[in-house]
Order: structure tokens, then C-alpha cells, then sequence
């Protein structure tokens, strides 16, 4: 297979790569010349890759673990040799502390932007995001779900710090003040996904993650009020014109696309 590709090789450049002499295969001089012509061309392509600084992109950080991970990985393959520097966000109040050049957040719907030299990038529709309570299956299935809060009682609260302070989430945050016990406060998302599914909590997770994992139940019809939040993409403004940060933009504007009956 090998000889044939070298065959098929070098009938195209129309000159004799390689030869065998005393049993050993070596370059001829045509050889050899295009053997430092790919060296050098390849040497150009690393110098141009590393030269040019990171590229920064904050990503909110409950959507890192689940419905931006593919999308992510097929981004780093494509731009191997561009350095990029991931942040997780916490929450929409860091993000000017932030030198994003990309930044794709959640907040409550209405929120103004907190970036004053961002640009807001269009997500067509708009991406909305509910979410409720859930609790593994192997912890209590269907027919006897806690579906009212004095049930609640029998089962520990996962709290996700970034929520205490969102007005999206009121309704779940006073649940969780008026409990003296049996709450765990974390930081981080997929700790947070593992102790609800896992660990026999009950937790708040977007509505989505029933197409992701199949063992975990919603608790609806606990509150009056619907929680949901808005999903928003921005671009620095002097990153506008930037290739790499625009085909970024376009694979999250077409994986929420994609998702739409997700998030219906």
C-alpha cells in the first residue's frame, strides 16, 4: 500500500523520490529537496500558529459539561495549532473582569448586557432554557415522585452556588433558605450532576438533560413559577473580524439550532 501511494507520488511531481541501493531505500536528490521544503513550509505553519495569542473564550459553566462539550472538541481539533484558553463562567457578573473574546452566558431573560465592548451575536431562535428539579430514577421512580414540597422532606437539596443569587431561580432559592439541614452547597456543575444523580439528591437541572441521561426524572408542578433563563453569545469588538472567533459563533448558533426541540 505504502509503495503505491509513493508510486502514484511521484508519478504526479514526475521525478524519483526514492531508491533502493545496497538493500536500503534513501531519498534522491529530488528527494531530499522536497523533504526540506515540507520541513520548511511546515516550520512557517508552527511559527504562524504560535505567534498569535490565545484566543479566549468563556463559556458559562453549566453548559461546558453538557451541551457545548462535542461542539467544543470539534472546535480544538479544527484549530489544532491556535492556543485557546477556555474559562469557565460562574456567572454573568464576572465577565467584566473578564478579556473575553468570545463569551457565551446564561442570565436571567431581559438582563442587560455586562459588557460594554462586546457585541451581541444573534442566537436564531432565541435560546431559552427551563429547568426543575430532578432526581435519579434508582432513588424514586415515577408513582412515587415527592411531587409536593412537604415530600421534599425525605430527600437532600443540591444547590448550585451560581444559582443563590439569580432571580430566575427565586422560587428554588427560598425553598433552599427555609431549610435548616439536609442542603449541599457546590460550585462546581458536574459534581453537582453526579451528587443528584448519584448521591440520592434532588437538584436543579435544565430540562434538556432528560434527552442526555435517561435515568434521571423531572419533578414537575413543584412551583407556580416557571425558571428559566436566557442563553447569550457576544463577540469582543475588535475580535469581529477574527476567523476563528466567528466559526465559533456559527457552531454554537448551529448546535442550538439543531437542539431546538431540546429546549422546547
Amino acid at each position: 500500500m505504502l509503495r503505491r501511494k509513493l508510486e502514484v507520488l511521484e508519478d504526479n511531481l514526475g521525478v524519483t523520490l526514492l531508491l533502493y541501493r545496497d538493500n536500503q531505500l534513501v531519498l534522491t536528490q529530488a528527494g531530499r529537496d522536497l523533504h526540506q521544503q515540507l520541513r520548511t513550509r511546515s516550520k512557517e505553519c508552527s511559527d504562524v500558529g504560535d505567534n498569535r495569542r490565545p484566543l479566549r473564550i468563556g463559556i458559562d459553566d453549566t453548559l461546558l459539561h453538557d451541551m457545548l462539550v462535542r461542539t467544543l472538541i470539534t472546535f480544538t481539533r479544527e484549530n489544532a495549532r491556535r492556543c485557546l484558553d477556555i474559562i469557565p463562567l460562574q456567572s454573568a457578573q464576572y465577565l467584566p473582569h473578564q478579556d473575553l473574546d468570545l463569551a457565551l452566558w446564561t442570565t436571567s431573560p431581559g438582563a442587560q448586557i455586562p459588557q460594554p465592548r462586546h457585541c451581541l451575536q444573534p442566537l436564531n431562535p432565541p435560546v431559552i432554557i427551563r429547568y426543575q428539579p430532578f432526581v435519579a430514577m434508582r432513588y424514586a421512580r415515577e408513582a412515587t415522585r415527592p411531587l409536593s414540597l412537604e415530600r421534599l422532606d425525605d430527600f437532600r437539596l443540591i444547590q448550585l452556588e451560581q444559582y443563590q443569587d439569580s432571580a430566575a431561580f427565586a422560587p428554588w432559592n427560598q425553598l433552599i433558605d427555609r431549610r435548616r439541614s439536609g442542603v449541599t452547597y457546590i460550585r462546581a456543575p458536574g459534581l453537582a450532576f453526579h451528587l443528584i444523580k448519584g448521591g440520592a439528591g434532588i437538584g436543579l437541572l435544565p430540562n434538556y438533560i432528560r434527552h442526555l441521561d435517561r435515568t434521571l426524572l423531572p419533578i414537575p408542578d413543584l412551583f407556580n413559577e416557571t425558571m428559566q433563563q436566557q442563553v447569550l453569545l457576544s463577540i469582543h469588538a475588535d475580535n469581529q473580524s477574527d476567523a476563528d472567533v466567528t466559526c465559533l459563533a456559527s457552531y454554537i448558533n448551529l448546535l442550538f439550532a439543531e437542539r431546538r426541540d431540546w429546549l422546547a
